[in-house]
């Protein structure tokens, strides 16, 4: 048995509060009657409810879209740092945890969840779910680098990484950048038309995106691994340093560009088909 309110609350994304004042107005009902008290106990399984007008069923998972700021890490706890949980704090579900991890200092997309079947496969090694970054490079790049990545690089591993692709959005060399920068996509990443239940959350260890330096090349990489600091390793192998890097999509699943910084959004339904479409 679980209060009202909190059910509600679990299953919508809305808050406590906004809860309540629809639970006074009438628009809860439960088993075909008016609920007016939030504190009244329902079975989520076995009870119907209708929330201003619609069906809420109950679910044990959550998932969240996270836009991750630098300075904070990819746990559920840290005795030192703020971690990417902690920015859901008012989120009332219980065994959240990051799918996978972005380094502290990278940005973007990451997924949270209490769904580790759905975690395990989307982090799997056999299943080659592809991750798109955007990043920027000191200096120029090398002539042939989008070959060196699709022939796979040693970064210092027993094995070679496995096939890249690399977009060369703009060399350090030239002064203007391409049309690509601004948004558009390839048929590698999803979409999120459709937006819903954007939180914004506590956002003051968020560090600004200052912008590409005069002298930094762009490019988009998309990986089908995740090794240990991947992104950055290959870029050193092939002798660049990577200055900022941030995860655009995974899986089909691509960051919605109206999330700021430390923002977080519940997946549609259409998202989440779109993860596990990827699994298939």
């Amino acid at each position: 048995m679980i209060r009202l309110d909190k059910y509600l609350s679990n299953m919508t994304g809305e808050s406590r509060s906004i809860i309540k004042s629809e639970i006074k107005k009438g628009n809860v009902i439960v088993n075909g009657s008016t609920v007016l008290k939030a504190e009244n106990k329902i079975d989520e399984i076995k009870d119907e409810v209708i929330y201003k007008g619609e069906s809420v069923a109950y679910s044990k998972y959550a998932y969240y879209m996270f836009n991750k700021p630098a300075g904070c890490v990819s746990a559920t706890t840290d005795n030192t740092c703020k971690t990417v949980i902690d920015y859901l704090k008012n989120e009332q579900v219980s065994g959240l945890f990051p799918v996978g991890r972005l380094d502290k200092d990278t940005e973007g997309l990451l997924i949270i969840t209490n769904d580790g079947e759905l975690a395990h496969k989307l982090l799997s090694p056999k299943k080659h779910v592809a991750k798109k970054y955007y990043a920027r490079i000191k200096g120029n790049l090398p002539t042939n680098v989008e070959k060196r990545f699709e022939d796979g690089l040693d970064i210092g591993d027993e094995k070679k990484t496995l096939p890249a692709r690399i977009e060369v959005l703009q060399n350090a060399k030239t002064t203007e950048s391409t049309d690509k920068l601004t948004g558009k996509t390839d048929n590698m990443t999803g979409n999120t038309d459709n937006i819903t239940d954007v939180v914004i959350s506590d956002r003051s260890d968020a560090l600004p995106d200052e912008g590409p330096a005069l002298f930094d090349s762009e490019v988009y990489v998309v990986i089908t691994e995740g090794r240990y600091h991947q992104v950055k390793r290959m870029f050193k192998a092939v002798g660049c340093e990577v200055t900022y890097l941030e995860r655009k999509s995974m899986g089909g699943l691509e960051l919605d560009d109206t999330l700021r910084r430390g923002e977080y959004r519940k997946l549609t339904a259409e998202e989440i088909n779109t993860l596990l479409n990827t699994l298939i």
